[in-house]
């Protein structure tokens, strides 16, 4: 993904959505190998992560100190109700994610 800022620059989103990957031992390995990568990227570069929700307060933990943004792999449209297996912006919130947060697609 492509993001145009101010003055014509250009930041390029590169990152990867975990699906149905990883567990929570598994992401925190990931993760601490690919915060050793983060100061080695171009300023141009903005990383995320999409994991599971799982892993996802864990994830954001650990890359609390980085410039990863971490992103929500599927949001339900609803606050609450009978939604099963469905995970709501309001539990995303309030469990690890800001309303901010990237919502992974496909």
């Amino acid at each position: 993904m492509e993001q145009a800022l101010e003055g014509g620059c250009v930041v390029y989103w590169v990152g990867t959505s975990w699906k149905m990957n990883k567990t929570l031992a598994e992401a925190t390995d990931f993760i601490k190998a690919l915060a050793g990568f983060v100061p080695g990227f171009d300023d141009r570069i903005q990383p995320f992560v999409i994991p599971p929700f799982t892993a996802a307060r864990e994830v954001k933990k650990a890359l609390a100190t980085t410039r990863v943004k971490v992103g929500a792999q599927n949001m339900h449209w609803a606050d609450a109700g009978a939604w099963t297996g469905e995970i709501s912006p309001v539990l995303y919130r309030r469990s690890c994610l800001e309303a901010d947060s990237i919502v992974g697609l496909a």
